[in-house]
């Protein structure tokens, strides 16, 4: 292709010369206000006809001003609405359109913008593109501002990279603020079990269940629930216990550190947790051997023990209870995480308030993240978006089958608790915690999607049930739902891309993402850092499905 020959004839001609096969072309419309462009046609026997200045097909155009160029400064671009008839490969008069992108470019003087007498009536009409957001630059991204992002990016600025946070403004809203505050060493079951199976149809198909599923959802998360079902079998539930637990062993160091560094030790509050019997059947149904073999500490406790440990616990309530006497709960999630907030900012990370729906890689080393006016390129990339996680990674390379947790809370303003330490009644489903100035009652499992409204009914459900342990508890203060990042065998994904290092992934935790975030934080430094982490990462890896 040949650069434009000097002239105003009014014609596209071909501009700035690509590589051969590129099919990447330029045309300059060079005229004067009425004169007319040609539209471009296949370089086939109609290129050098143009080439050499002869005679072609055109149809009218709006005019549009033309401005000089400045050196180094790519002109705008136009999109251009030609009459042409349905599967033509030429405009012609008749029905339909085409659309063609001409880049207006100009090395004559200027033109002056047409009168209104001069411009042309639709249906021709040129609208401008709109421009593409400045380019910004940062040794790593983060997609996601929960806790599991802003632990990952505190430990990242520490070991001295340039780091940028991308993620909505917070409201506070989220999984990270509306969970149940503790952080649950115990936790090392999966959610899918033996027992789980044989209940499953009672439990997804109740509206009382501890585990629910919205009837509008059930043909999206067919393919979830199957992959659920064959976890929930014995040597698979098993795996995924062995996994989490591994996760879980280094937690209390992890958090105890962390918490050091930002200052927020005095929220932590080591009074362990109880799961309370109801019945002798509630405490014959449940197993703890499996759990003992991972390395929990659980004391079955009598009802008198359980009375001197709650003595607020009304007096007819309740056959006795599991104590985990190592469980660590948090005195307000919203203070710690507004201190981890003010940590991370105070350690030079940059955020930039921003939803990321595009991933692209250039080939060159770099990662492209994209979104409602932002454009950022990364050396790497770290997923920590939670339940938002799922097309990111599929643009990355890797098909993960996350879905969605939906989890429900309920909080009573009252100065005066009847509970000291978090107490878990094990038939419903729920936990009460009590928090600064406040009791929460909050958990089940809603499987509902990201966009559906809350359901009433698990509120209904969780205030029923917590006035059955409590009869004089008053009206709730403030109802919450959330979602959080699910996956079939309760394990969380963490571990690079299949495409490549430069994506990493961080999500995934499900009801343990308070729990295990500075474990995966430091796992993701590791990563990064190009170290063998501490523990086989193997289990939690995108490519496990």
């Amino acid at each position: 292709m040949t650069s434009p020959q000097a002239g105003s004839d009014g014609v596209l001609r071909p501009y700035a010369p690509h590589s051969a096969g590129s099919g990447l072309k330029h045309f300059v419309y060079r005229g004067g206000v009425n004169q007319v462009p040609e539209i471009p046609k296949a370089p086939n026997k109609g290129a050098a006809r143009r080439a050499s200045g002869g005679p072609s097909r055109s149809l009218p155009v709006s005019p549009v001003p033309i401005q000089p160029l400045k050196a180094g400064v790519m002109p705008p671009a136009y999109s251009v609405l030609l009459p042409c008839r349905i599967g033509s490969p030429r405009p012609t008069a008749g029905t339909g359109f085409m659309c063609a992108q001409l880049r207006f470019m100009q090395t004559a003087p200027c033109i002056p913008p047409p009168s209104a007498q001069q411009r042309v009536s639709p249906p021709f009409q040129v609208a401008p593109m709109p421009a593409l957001p400045h380019m910004q630059h940062s040794e790593i991204a983060i997609v996601g501002a929960g806790i599991v992002g802003l632990c990952t990016a505190l430990r990242l600025a520490d070991q001295g990279h340039d780091v940028a946070l991308l993620a909505p403004e917070d409201d506070e809203s989220g999984a990270s603020y509306g969970n149940a505050g503790v952080i649950a060493d115990y936790a090392v079951m999966p959610v899918g079990t033996p027992d789980v199976l044989r209940s499953l149809p009672r439990l997804l198909f109740d509206r009382d269940s501890p585990l629910a599923i919205r009837k509008t959802a059930i043909f999206t998360l067919a393919p979830w629930l199957l992959r659920f079902t064959r976890e929930c079998l014995p040597a698979r539930a098993a795996a995924n216990a062995q996994a989490i637990a591994a996760l879980m062993a280094p937690t209390p160091a992890a958090w105890a550190a962390m918490a050091d560094q930002i200052g927020s030790t005095a929220l932590l509050k080591p009074q362990g947790s109880l799961y309370l019997f109801e019945t002798e059947k509630d405490q014959r149904r449940t197993d703890f051997t499996l759990s003992r073999r991972l390395g929990v500490r659980v004391d079955i406790i009598s009802r008198a023990e359980l009375g001197q440990l709650e003595p607020g616990l009304p007096a007819h309530m309740g056959h006795g209870a599991a104590f985990f006497p190592n469980t660590v709960t948090l005195h307000d999630p919203r203070a710690m995480l507004r201190l981890l907030r003010a940590a991370v900012m105070a350690a030079g990370v940059h955020h930039i308030p921003a939803r990321i729906t595009g991933l692209a890689r250039d080939g060159q080393g770099h990662v492209t993240l994209t979104g409602a006016g932002i454009r950022l390129r990364a050396h790497k990339v770290v997923l920590a978006a939670g339940a938002w996680s799922r097309d990111l990674a599929r643009q990355a390379g890797d098909k993960v089958p996350l879905d969605t947790e939906r989890g429900y809370h309920l909080e009573y303003d009252m100065a005066d608790q009847p509970l000291t330490r978090q107490m878990t009644p094990v038939s419903r489903g729920f936990y009460f915690c009590p928090m600064a100035g406040r009791l929460r009652v909050a958990g089940t499992v809603e499987l509902g999607g990201l966009n559906a409204p809350a359901a009433p009914n698990r509120w209904t459900v969780m205030e029923r049930g917590a006035r059955t342990i409590f009869p004089d508890l008053p009206d709730p203060d403030r109802r919450w739902m959330g979602c959080r990042p699910s996956l079939p065998d309760s394990r969380p994904v963490i571990g690079p891309s299949a495409r490549g290092a430069d994506v990493i992934h961080a999500y995934g935790h499900g009801h343990l993402g308070l729990t295990l975030a500075p474990v995966t934080a430091q796992i993701v430094a590791d990563l990064v850092a190009e170290r063998a982490p501490a523990l086989d990462i193997a289990p939690y890896r995108p490519g496990r499905f």
